[in-house]
């Protein structure tokens, strides 16, 4: 199993359940979506998607994040097991 580090584009969601000004917003609506990074085990590569966990034993591993191809900018291999 090898150990990548991603690099990709993430959704964002600004505000809470209340109403919105308008006005307040429209300049938020312009900002670039966050770029995160995500180090991990990659337990598979589709053709949609990567699937890494933080964390892996003999038989169990820790939670799973799935990323989108689409949002991905790059992927670097850290170390190949």
């Amino acid at each position: 199993m090898k150990v990548a580090k991603v690099t990709w584009v993430d959704a964002e969601t600004v505000g809470d359940s209340s109403w919105q000004e308008l006005e307040e917003v429209m300049q938020t609506a312009k900002d670039q979506p966050p770029v995160m990074q995500t180090v991990g085990f990659v337990l598979c590569e589709c053709d949609t998607h990567i699937s890494m966990t933080d964390s892996v034993g003999e038989q169990e591993c820790g939670h799973v994040t799935k990323i989108p191809l689409a949002m991905i900018q790059e992927v670097e291999v850290l170390l190949l097991d």
